[in-house]
């Protein structure tokens, strides 16, 4: 039983690990496309830049919805392909 405990603890924390990891690489690599993308879209829409305290909320919200969204994606995309056709 508790060897149970020590694999189920070890393998979960291994794994947001790994998740914290993967989620750091992806967001650094492209932060400055996305920040530039904000930006660029705020402009051509009312002609000035976002402020620092919205860029910071869309960022945050940005990566706070990567994993989720990578995760529903992903169960429904094989559905979809499914019904629709591959």
């Amino acid at each position: 039983m508790y060897a149970f405990r020590f694999l189920r603890f070890y393998v979960s924390t291994l794994y947001r690990y790994l998740q914290r990891r993967f989620v750091c690489v992806i967001c650094r690599i492209y932060s400055q496309l996305i920040v530039d993308f904000f930006n660029e879209t705020y402009r051509e829409r009312y002609g000035r830049d976002v402020s620092d305290g919205s860029l910071t909320m869309l960022w945050s919200l940005t990566t706070a919805l990567f994993i989720p969204g990578g995760i529903i994606g992903s169960l429904l995309g094989g559905w979809l392909a499914d019904v629709i056709g591959r």
